[in-house]
């Protein structure tokens, strides 16, 4: 019920028109958030750990990935849960550009 309420009150405070269903990738519990917010593409997840995972910018970005499984969501997400963190890929474009900033 918190995660909710929280997750309700985040969306409000962005402006940012919010449905989410939760989904199971290998056995993993997220949600997906299907926004109306143009900055974030059309479907995310936000990770229990807080991280949001960006489908569109995992598959243009990473064209190894999304050429060899595929773009579907499950596929994406799961690459990303399994490989993606161990090798350093970025969940979405705001990690990307934190990480180039930072590198300096």
């Amino acid at each position: 019920m918190y995660k909710k309420v929280a997750l309700g009150f985040l969306a409000a405070m962005m402006g940012v028109m919010v449905f989410a269903t939760p989904v199971h990738a290998e056995n993993r519990n997220v949600i997906v958030l299907n926004t109306s917010d143009s900055r974030v593409g059309t479907d995310v997840t936000v990770l229990p750990n807080g991280v949001v995972f960006d489908y569109g910018f995992y598959a243009i970005t990473y064209t190894d990935v999304s050429e060899a499984l595929g773009t579907s969501h499950e596929a994406l997400l799961n690459h990303y849960l399994t490989f993606g963190i161990k090798e350093g890929r970025y969940p979405n474009v705001d990690a990307a550009l934190a990480a180039k900033k930072y590198k300096r």
